[in-house]
């Protein structure tokens, strides 16, 4: 069995392809943003404990 695949569907993957990369762009921004913040915030109670203690 070939499957033939109709230009409007052709047209519709490549739209649900960069909705997807889109999407993967924007979830790996949000890590490296939170890893930045949450390394910071580590940083900062590491060397307040370092000055307190």
């Amino acid at each position: 069995m070939v499957h033939r695949i109709p230009r409007h569907s052709q047209s519709q993957f490549s739209v649900e392809r960069a909705n997807l990369l889109l999407r993967i762009c924007f979830h790996y921004g949000w890590i490296t943003i939170t890893q930045k913040m949450v390394r910071r915030v580590t940083f900062c109670l590491y060397y307040e404990n370092l000055v307190l203690s």
